[in-house]
């Protein structure tokens, strides 16, 4: 018995001693590996739409609202070019015609602000829309759909 008292004293005391004791100098806080905020010049870029609503193209869109309508164009493919001074542009083609296969191109421009992850496009004519970044895809969602797009 008189052997394990010996052991266990000293460990007692070096467990005290450890809880009682304090660092010479501050703590040095480790480099952070976070990932630095998103700003407008790290998310511009050219991109491609692979996606509306999740379903890959080609796609009809939902309408929404007083937009709904029996039929809709497939959107058959779509761009966004995002350049660092804050202007976009949005190229977006459908199949017009449903039996020719006739396509139709539209495009949008604007501008685009935010930091720190949260962003808006402001279009030209009117309208704002939030857009999310996730990696590399931009998601937008406009008149209640989401266009996803990858960064080529």
């Amino acid at each position: 018995m008189s052997w394990r008292l010996g052991i266990a004293a000293p460990m007692l005391l070096g467990v005290l001693g450890c809880a009682t004791a304090r660092p010479a100098a501050a703590p040095v806080q480790a480099a952070s590996s976070a990932v630095p905020a998103l700003s407008l010049e790290s998310i511009a870029g050219d991109y491609t739409l692979i996606a509306i609503d999740g379903h890959r193209l080609p796609y009809a869109l939902t309408a929404h609202g007083d937009a709904a309508r029996a039929e809709a164009w497939p959107v058959l493919a779509g761009t966004l070019a995002l350049r660092p001074n804050g202007t976009f542009r949005v190229e977006t083609t459908y199949n017009s015609n449903m039996t020719g296969g006739d396509k139709s191109t539209y495009q949008f421009s604007g501008t685009c602000f935010g930091s720190e992850g949260e962003f808006r496009m402001v279009w030209d004519g009117g309208g704002q829309t939030a857009i999310a970044v996730r990696g590399d895809t931009i998601l937008v969602k406009n008149e209640g759909n989401a266009f996803s797009y990858l960064r080529r």
